[in-house]
């Protein structure tokens, strides 16, 4: 029986392209395809609609599938999809359906036995950990660019305001800190300090203190002349990177900037703290560690090239809790690295871009992409500790 496909009203070709199907020689709806099979046209119609000038063909030497196949430029070359979706000692548990768009943040907030997500579709979802079900969708009336939890608190950015909640008193009517400066994509507590990283360029801080107004904005740390997007701290340092392609380091103390990181050729999407090394990420496709030198100032130790724009780094112990590095490309996908090697474990593929990563307990971690999805995964025993 014939298959029939018609093109969907919100498919608009000005000329079909050819079906990579069809190059690969196994098209199933042969003449009824939505894209072109150049064995129904004339070569020279095909030559015309599918690739430049450069590769036309004489009447002398007609196309076949093969030959044309191998003249479509590297650009436009069509790639086989991973067969798996993942590989490596780790397994997929479930995926939690339910965001409607990229999932921003991951969170287990201590004294809590439920998962917080957030999301572009402006909810922010409560899932029970045991059962894996929604137990609560709360709509904060913004896209969320942002959340982290501290302690027993949950913090949630949306454009010109951070909403926080204390998970203790399971209160849905939030402690509001307003500000000016646009969305904020980044967020980390220490101490009695919360640093958020906004779209103006400001990292704002805000003091906790006991009381019906328990936060105060105390500085604007000012320096980076575009977004900020990723904000971490570590031993009496606040790090900050920006689009603007530097990584700012400040003292928490009285604010100041201390060092300006300059060797990044790219958006610096993520930093973290691991021992005495800040790693740093960048859209130049490269992964650097810093660490302090002899005269008191960082600088590259280590650089490692990635096939694509780095996205997110998060690290955890495997388990046998050795150190991993997850790290989330724009490719769609998170290569898992062995630390301090960046010898590679595993990886997983997913449907749209990964932007957060989440550890959590008992081996556990999780992933949402762009789809609205959240997997969680678990490190597998390995087979000498299983028989140990």
């Amino acid at each position: 029986m014939a298959i029939t496909r018609l093109y969907p009203p919100s498919i608009k070709f000005k000329s079909p392209p050819v079906c990579k199907f069809w190059l690969m020689g196994h098209c199933k709806y042969g003449p009824n395809c939505w894209f072109l099979h150049p064995e129904d046209q004339s070569p020279a119609t095909v030559i015309k609609e599918v690739t430049p000038s450069s590769l036309a063909a004489t009447e002398k030497e007609p196309l076949k599938k093969d030959t044309i196949k191998k003249k479509i430029p590297p650009m436009v070359e069509i790639k086989e999809p991973l067969k798996e979706p993942f590989s490596g000692p780790f397994s997929n548990l479930t995926n939690l359906q339910g965001h409607k768009k990229d999932v921003t943040g991951i969170i287990l907030p201590m004294g809590s036995v439920e998962l917080y997500t957030a999301s572009c579709d402006g909810t922010m979802r409560i899932w029970n950990c045991h059962t894996g079900e929604c137990v609560a969708v709360w709509n904060l009336g913004g896209e969320i660019g942002c959340l982290i939890s501290e302690g027993t608190w949950v913090f949630a950015s949306l454009p010109n305001l951070i909403k926080a909640w204390n998970v203790v008193d399971r209160k849905e009517e939030p402690i509001c800190l307003k500000h000016s400066l646009g969305q904020v994509y980044a967020m980390v507590a220490d101490g009695d300090l919360l640093f958020s990283g906004t779209q103006e360029g400001s990292v704002l801080a805000w003091r906790f203190s006991f009381g019906a107004n328990p936060f105060k904005l105390v500085a604007s740390l000012k320096g980076h002349s575009k977004v900020v997007l990723c904000v971490t701290t570590s031993a009496g340092r606040v790090y900050s990177g920006s689009m603007d392609h530097t990584v700012r380091v400040w003292d928490p103390k009285n604010f100041e900037c201390l060092h300006i990181l300059r060797e990044n050729r790219g958006y610096v999407t993520s930093l973290l703290c691991w021992q005495s090394f800040l790693l740093t990420s960048s859209l130049d496709k490269t992964i650097k560690a810093w660490a302090l030198n002899g005269g008191g100032r960082m600088e590259v130790i280590y650089s490692r090239s990635e096939e694509d724009g780095i996205v997110e780094l998060k690290d955890m112990g495997d388990s046998e809790g050795q150190p991993v590095l997850l790290c989330s490309l724009k490719d769609n996908s998170v290569r898992v690295y062995q630390l301090p090697s960046f010898a590679e474990k595993g990886r997983i593929s997913s449907i749209k871009e990964v932007k957060a990563l989440k550890t959590g307990p008992g081996d556990l971690f999780f992933t949402g992409d762009g789809t609205g999805t959240v997997a969680v995964w678990k490190w597998l025993e390995q087979p000498s500790k299983a028989t140990a």
